[in-house]
């Protein structure tokens, strides 16, 4: 039950996405807010494992994985830096990433020699995809 409406909530999100549209973030407190701000200090952590994103750090991906797949180009994109503990500055990134509990960001960027050869190569396509779909 739990991860069908995890599901539901997960089209929603990806279809007000699709429209351009977003519900604004609840207000953060101020503690939360400068520790988003702040660069982390702290050594560089393992990419999380165990998610349902998993697959665009393992192999390269084409245009037969949208035909069964709720999420648009530029969360699919986003979710390899999510999966590295990105922090996002759009709150319909932030809001959305938000609802999974392996979601622990800790920096402001990722830099691209932590990204293996498949993320990189579907970051490079999903961007692609995003600009011929939504002309970005």
């Amino acid at each position: 039950m739990k991860i069908f409406l995890k599901s539901i909530l997960l089209s929603v999100v990806a279809f007000t996405l699709s429209l351009g549209y977003a519900p604004q973030v609840q207000a953060q407190s101020k503690k939360a807010k400068t520790a988003r701000t702040q660069k982390t200090t702290k050594k560089t952590r393992p990419v999380v494992w165990g998610t349902e994103f998993d697959y665009l750090s393992t192999r390269y991906i084409t245009m037969h994985d949208f035909e069964n797949n709720d999420l648009g180009p530029r969360l699919m994109r986003n979710s390899i830096y999510a999966r590295h503990g990105r922090y996002f500055k759009s709150n319909d990134l932030s809001r959305f990433f938000f609802l999974f509990d392996w979601y622990q960001p800790y920096r402001d960027e990722v830099p691209e020699n932590e990204l293996n050869k498949y993320e990189k190569a579907n970051i490079k396509f999903l961007k692609k995809i995003e600009k011929e779909w939504y002309g970005e």
